[in-house]
């Protein structure tokens, strides 16, 4: 765990840096076992100011993920409600064919 110092380094920023995929392949080695030597992740050196603008970005970033994980579980628990409610009988498909994407 890195818990950086507040007054010099915005702690998204920094972990939206090391985070990011390609800096994590470009620092990692092996392909069964996969080492990852953090001395070898870019973090760019930049202001306070800077970096919290960043690091706000990639605050933003991260919860537009976690927005985006819970939406797909809700539509794939949401189909399968629906699945099982249609086997059960509760729904009854349409009489006309519905069009398929």
């Amino acid at each position: 765990m890195v818990r950086p110092d507040p007054d010099r380094l915005d702690s998204w920023f920094l972990a939206g840096f090391m985070g990011a995929d390609d800096n994590i392949s470009a620092a990692s080695t092996g392909s069964s076992m996969i080492k990852l030597d953090v001395r070898k992740l870019k973090v760019p050196l930049m202001p306070l100011a800077d970096q919290q603008r960043f690091g706000q970005a990639f605050r933003h970033l991260a919860e537009l993920r976690r927005a985006a994980r819970e939406t797909a579980a809700r539509a794939e628990q949401t189909a399968a409600d629906l699945m099982s409610a249609t086997i059960a009988g509760a729904l009854v498909p349409p009489e006309s064919p519905m069009s398929t994407p």
